[in-house]
């Protein structure tokens, strides 16, 4: 009973946010990716390559809200996207937030096309590139569907630029308003370097448990960068995590 209960809001918010795309929403299980969504009173035509990820990361970002888009409290001015895969967070940004500046990174080529049809529907600035760490070239891992892919710098896959953290907040003018970060491990690296982090307000990210890492490794890792963690939801080796630095910016 206590189950049912938590679902029934859930799928009335899953509805409500359909409704507000243009689209409807019946039951998660045979949701498919749809051809037009409406946004900011438009109606647009949108793209996807419709394998199983695609379908996970549209009902995450446009149905779902998975990174709590609609409850921030001050919006964004810009808006970074690391991993931006095949654009619908952009495309959910964009419905929350007209005004703002979007840039996107993403190193996959086999994806590249749908991104940059789905980027012009949502006015965003797409960076062909990988983030970590540091400058140079690593290498892009294909395993299954366009959501699981990663890098890694042991020259297996396909060999990819990268910049690092520092560069993507320097081309939004060294203050990110929201960062969005899904890539597959690569987070790790770029926690080495507490400097970019400062500039960041609020961040929503999704974490990979990797090697000798654990939850509470990501979670003194971002207390230690000044970052409050209002929500936390841990699925097995990776999870989700909802932070503020808020309280450091004037």
């Amino acid at each position: 009973m206590l189950n049912l209960l938590k679902k029934i809001p859930a799928h009335f918010r899953r509805v409500r946010n359909a409704s507000r795309l243009g689209i409807r929403f019946h039951r998660r299980a045979s949701f498919q990716i749809p051809s037009r969504i409406q946004l900011n009173s438009k109606f647009l035509d949108i793209y996807s390559n419709r394998d199983h990820g695609a379908r996970i990361d549209f009902l995450m970002c446009l149905i779902e809200d998975g990174y709590g888009l609609e409850d921030l409290k001050l919006k964004p001015s810009n808006i970074l996207d690391i991993g931006a895969n095949q654009g619908f967070f952009a495309l959910a940004a964009r419905g929350f937030f007209p005004n703002a500046t979007l840039h996107c990174y993403e190193p996959n080529l086999r994806i590249l096309p749908v991104l940059e049809k789905n980027a012009d529907v949502s006015r965003s600035v797409i960076f062909r590139e990988a983030v970590g760490g540091m400058e140079g070239t690593v290498f892009l891992e294909e395993s299954g569907d366009s959501n699981q892919s990663r890098t890694n710098h042991s020259a297996h896959g396909i060999p990819v630029p990268q910049v690092s953290l520092q560069t993507a907040v320097e081309r939004l003018g060294g203050r990110v308003d929201l960062a969005k970060i899904d890539c597959e491990g690569a987070e790790w690296e770029m926690l080495e370097n507490p400097e970019p982090w400062q500039s960041i307000r609020e961040l929503r990210m999704e974490y990979h448990l990797l090697d000798q890492y654990d939850y509470a490794e990501i979670v003194h890792r971002l207390k230690t960068l000044g970052f409050r963690i209002f929500k936390h939801f841990p699925e097995g080796e990776w999870g989700t995590i909802w932070a503020t630095s808020s309280d450091h910016f004037p």
